[in-house]
């Protein structure tokens, strides 16, 4: 501010002051200065003197003021509005203004202009917020403009304020949804996402039942966890907006349970950067890496390891060890000379990764690095146990069992391995007898089964004479003497080095040849052959040579022969021939004979059937009493797991008396076997019958008792044995042989006494019969009536039906109906009889007769139950009988008990009879006119016949009503139709009363 005076005279200088807080900037000593006011409220006065060389003037002054000075208007806005397109305002919020502006002013760019926004200028402002004018048809996108507020009082104006305003749309359909459609189950860390959708201001994910979001919900990507194998579905997910929300874009996928590793991506095992293991893995140790995932809650689950699995031979384990040293001497391992597997060798020790290659992504879901056909990587990394037969490269195949080798099948082998031992290929290999993992063995050893005799049996049948198969050499099994592996590779088929004997401890074994120095028994002091280290008792080669025929010289001396010459392997080293070479040098007698001057016995019968071993367990052929054989006693012992002891029988010799008792051979066979012979051993004719063993008297009607045979033996059936058993009997070779043998007899009644064709048969797991007769509904059988009452007697066109297939031990027939069509009501056992004139086994329905003749399933002649007959031969009569024949039963035209008393119970047909099941179908229909008759003489329906067919009941009938003495001609007697008479010759007796018409 400048303030100034007029020039006084003669002065020479001017001289200012100014209020405190105020400030001079320029003119003093001048008549001009400029000064700086101070703060408000710094008031005062502006002075100024004049002065020359004379003196000062007095001041003038001049009071001022410091006010407050007009400032321009300032306003705080809110977010920049966005609004949905088609929208025609936006709010635009402000939270404070200084200054008290009251108008303002929008000027939009040139681009909001062409859209259609138009310049605001000096509005009035109201009150937050500012409603700006939207135009209703621009287009999506962000519009830009300058914003200023005015205080129109002062006139002062704000500086301009961006704005902009965004037009939006609701979001369009994400797109492709990015991820897996085929997941392990239960796996973590899974991601899936879809590219930023424009406008879209959240994103909302659904996820299969059973899975579960665990993070990124509400953006474009999210991170899951799989559900359980089968929980497959769609993974969804939609764009939204304050305007509104997508269409869905969808992803099905699976969960499954992973076979192989291409469920997976590389992140599942490695991360890019800062990784623990090496090879950038996302854990630090080979076999780490692979238990991540093959542990029983990983996603390999199905195939889990621990490191408790991992094999320690003779110990634990029943995979093949990971982590372990490749150079191994104790177990013959190398490290691989296969370049891959080599390479793959840390730090001298396997791995996961040394044998099974993950990335593979051949079908191999093993993952073997290198193709293992032939077992062809156990063989690297165990080369010195890949050898093979020792004949065909004796140098060389010591040590081990031979591999590679094609399994012949034929001679001392089983055709095709027993247990669970495999031919790779067709040969014998490593796993033939090994399992790399998961081995069914605990012991570390890896064996498909355990280690025992039955493991070399599955593949080496060596069978005595006879075809058993051999038992323990004196109690001593193949691993007692052979050893699969051994690193000492001096010894030949496997024998051991060191033999624990049963008698002497310990033995060193010197076998490297079949003849010869340090063969089977060499003659030389050292007695380390492998036959002679164990024994002590034999008359020839002991462990400490004095057998009082050390080396054979009464067979002209054998040191350095071939043992098995005589004494093969395959009789368990006893001499060629086993028993008979001394109890039967004249063959081919299979038994010691009278002429050979032995106790001939019942050798007859029994060694036709059974071998020796059967009675004499543990002698001979090197049993477990050869130690003690010959012992000049005839020693009966019954193995314990032979036919004498079968089904739990506990057999028992009694040397006195030369009986056997409680053996499974001489017992009924029932599940609960009953031992009711005790035949003595010089008597062979002793059991000549059945009726010794199983009790049966097919005349007396005597069964074994056991199951159903009550009723096919007992009355009134009496089948004979061979109906069911044809030709067994006690000289049949599969007699007494623990099973139960059940041949139809093919010309017996099972196949209509060979009139049916059909072919019987026996289920012997199921305990039932098939296909038989006895047990169809019989339509195929001839037909046959008896008596007076004449049927026509023909063979049968009907097609018959197997109906039943009845359990021998708990099935059980008790109706008719079993086997026939019949009424739904059956008469029941045991008697099966029925009173005429009751609702028992009434016909009802045409379904309930059998669909032959004229029964009414087939003709409807019978299939009324109330059956309605006329007789319109002569007006005097007219239809007095009508409607006279009610509750028709099946026992009218099938009955047994002809000429039974009216009002008897009678049999409901011929079940119970001897006639039933006998290859016939029976016509009995003659019981009502036995003893005469009554007849109805006037007209009207006549009451039903059993109130009628007595002479009382007759008389109480009063007029019209006659009775009629039993005519004396027999072929008079008896009526289908009760209340007529023979001597009505209409077409009603002629069709029924004598039968001759029927069928």
């Amino acid at each position: 501010m400048v303030y100034s005076i007029a020039a006084v005279p003669t002065a020479t200088s001017y001289t200012w002051s100014v209020p405190a807080g105020w400030a001079i900037n320029a003119g003093q000593g001048t008549l001009s200065m400029t000064a700086t006011s101070g703060s408000v409220g710094q008031n005062g006065n502006i002075s100024v003197t004049a002065s020359n060389t004379c003196g000062t003037s007095t001041a003038q002054t001049l009071a001022v003021t410091v006010v407050a000075a007009a400032q321009p208007p300032t306003i705080t806005l809110g977010s920049n509005p966005t609004v949905c397109q088609g929208s025609t305002s936006a709010n635009l919020p402000y939270s404070a203004t200084t200054n008290s502006p009251n108008q303002y002013s929008i000027d939009y760019n040139s681009t909001a202009n062409t859209a259609g926004f138009i310049d605001v200028v000096n509005a009035a402002l109201s009150a937050s917020p500012i409603i700006l004018t939207v135009p209703g048809g621009a287009a999506t996108g962000t519009y830009f403009g300058n914003l200023s507020v005015k205080n129109s009082t002062s006139g002062l104006s704000s500086g301009n304020y961006s704005i902009t305003v965004q037009i939006i749309a609701t979001p369009a359909t994400p797109g492709v949804i990015i991820g897996s459609n085929a997941v392990p189950e239960l796996t973590t860390g899974i991601t899936y996402a879809i590219m930023p959708v424009a406008f879209a201001t959240t994103y909302t994910w659904t996820v299969p039942s059973g899975w579960a979001i665990t993070s990124g919900q509400g953006s474009n990507g999210i991170t899951v966890t799989s559900g359980l194998a089968g929980q497959n579905g769609n993974i969804t997910v939609t764009a939204g907006n304050s305007c509104g929300t997508s269409a869905a874009s969808t992803l099905a996928v699976t969960s499954q349970v992973p076979t192989d590793h291409s469920l997976f991506g590389c992140s599942a095992c490695h991360i890019t950067h800062t990784s623990p293991g090496g090879a950038i893995t996302s854990t630090l140790g080979n076999a780490n890496l692979c238990l991540s995932c093959h542990v029983t809650t990983g996603v390999a689950s199905g195939k889990p390891f621990t490191n408790a699995d991992k094999a320690i031979p003779g110990t634990s384990g029943n995979s093949h060890a990971w982590d372990v040293a490749a150079l191994n001497s104790t177990y013959e391992t190398d490290v691989p000379t296969e370049t891959q597997m080599a390479l793959r060798v840390y730090s001298g020790e396997i791995v996961c990764s040394t044998c099974h290659d993950q990335h593979n992504s051949n079908a191999n879901v093993s993952y073997t690095r290198i193709s293992n056909t032939g077992d062809a990587m156990c063989k690297d990394c165990h080369s010195p146990r890949n050898v093979g037969r020792y004949l065909d490269n004796p140098g060389v195949n010591k040590g081990s069992h031979p591999v590679g080798l094609a399994y012949s099948g034929t001679g001392d082998f089983e055709a095709t391995p027993t247990g669970a031992v495999t031919l790779p290929g067709g040969n014998v290999e490593c796993s033939s007898c090994h399992q790399t993992h998961y081995a069914p063995t605990s012991d570390g050893t890896l064996l498909r089964q355990a280690n025992d005799d039955a493991l070399c049996t599955s593949c080496h049948t060596i069978f005595a004479s006879g075809g058993t198969p051999v038992g323990t050499h004196n109690g001593m099994n193949c691993s007692r003497c052979h050893q699969t592996h051994n690193t000492n590779k001096a010894n030949i088929y496997m024998i051991r080095n060191t033999i624990a004997t049963p008698n002497s401890g310990n033995k060193t074994v010197n076998f490297t040849a079949l003849t010869g120095t340090n063969s089977f028994a060499d003659g030389d002091a050292t007695y380390d052959g492998v036959c002679e280290v164990c024994h002590t008792t034999t008359n020839h080669y002991r462990n400490d040579g004095l057998a009082p025929d050390q080396s054979h010289t009464s067979q002209g001396g054998q040191n350095g022969a071939n043992c098995m010459g005589c004494h093969p392997h395959n009789s368990n080293f006893s001499p060629a021939g086993g028993c008979h070479d001394c109890h039967d040098s004249s063959k081919p007698h299979l038994y010691p004979t009278n002429a050979q001057g032995y106790n001939e016995g019942s050798h007859a019968v029994h060694a036709s059937k059974y071998v020796c071993s059967t009675c004499h367990f543990g002698h001979g052929s090197g049993g477990v009493s050869e130690g003690s054989h010959p012992s000049s006693t005839i020693n009966i012992v019954f193995n314990p797991a032979g036919l004498a002891a079968y089904n739990g029988a506990t057999p028992t010799w009694n040397s006195v008396n030369k009986t056997c008792s409680n053996v499974y051979c001489h017992s009924n066979a029932a599940a609960t076997p009953t031992y009711t012979t005790t035949p003595n051993w010089n008597d062979s004719n002793s059991i000549t019958t059945c009726q010794p063993c199983h009790v049966v008297d097919i005349a007396s009607s005597v069964s074994p008792g056991t199951a159903a045979h009550n009723k096919h033996v007992g009355a009134p059936y009496n089948f004979t044995c061979s109906t069911c058993h044809n030709g067994l009997n006690n000289n049949s070779p599969n007699h007494a042989d623990g099973t139960k043998d059940v041949v139809f007899d093919p010309n017996g009644l099972a196949t209509r006494n060979g009139a049916d064709g059909n072919s019987p048969a026996w289920n012997s797991g199921n305990r039932n019969c098939s296909q038989v007769y006895c047990h169809s509904t019989g339509t195929t059988s001839n037909r046959f009536s008896e008596g007076y009452a004449v049927w026509n007697n023909s063979a049968s066109t009907t097609a018959i039906t197997y109906a039943t297939t009845p359990n021998w031990s708990t099935g059980s027939i008790t109706a008719c109906g079993s086997c026939h069509a019949g009424p739904v009501t059956m008469p029941s056992g045991p008697s099966y009889t029925v009173q005429e004139g009751n609702n028992t086994g009434l016909v009802t329905a045409s379904s309930q007769y059998p669909n032959t003749g004229a029964h009414g399933s087939n003709t409807g002649a019978h299939s009324s139950p109330d059956q309605l007959i006329i007789l319109t031969e002569n007006a005097t009569y007219g239809n007095a009988l009508s409607h006279s024949w009610p509750f028709v039963q099946c026992f009218w035209c099938h009955n047994n008990d002809a000429g039974a008393a009216s009002g008897v119970p009678k049999k409901q047909g011929t079940y119970g009879t001897s006639k039933h099941v006998d290859g016939l179908t029976w016509y009995f229909p003659s019981w009502y006119g036995y003893g005469g008759g009554c007849e109805k003489t006037s007209g009207g329906q006549a009451p039903p016949y059993y109130t009628m067919d007595t002479q009382t009941e007759c008389n109480s009938l009063g007029s019209g009503y006659i009775w009629r003495p039993e005519p004396v001609d027999p072929e008079k007697k008896g009526s289908m139709v009760p209340g007529l008479g023979y001597s009505w010759f209409g077409p009603t007796n002629e069709h029924c009363g004598n039968g001759k018409n029927c069928w």
